[in-house]
């Protein structure tokens, strides 16, 4: 990340995770454009299934950022203070 300029490591690490992140979506969203029609059925349980899979993905992403948010807290705190100067008051 030294040809951005990135020194914090920290922050480097959250620009590779976000042109991972980026990335994935992409070949999902080109994946869902160019597919074709599956004529595929699709019993009552999938509907569950998937609703269940959505609920555990939600709950385990806000278990993770309970778990971590201290961490994000600090990384969130010292990054906009070194980004952001405090005003002088007179």
């Amino acid at each position: 990340m030294k040809r951005l300029g990135i020194k914090n490591k920290n922050l480097a690490l959250l620009c590779k995770g976000l042109k991972l992140f980026l990335g994935i979506i992409s070949v999902f969203a080109v994946q869902l454009i160019l597919s074709q029609n599956a004529f595929a059925y699709l019993d009552p349980g999938t509907g569950s299934y998937v609703f269940q899979v959505l609920v555990a993905a939600l709950i385990g992403g806000l278990f993770t950022i309970k778990i971590f948010w201290q961490k994000i807290k600090n990384f969130l705190v010292h990054y906009f203070s070194n980004h952001f100067p405090k005003k002088q008051r007179p």
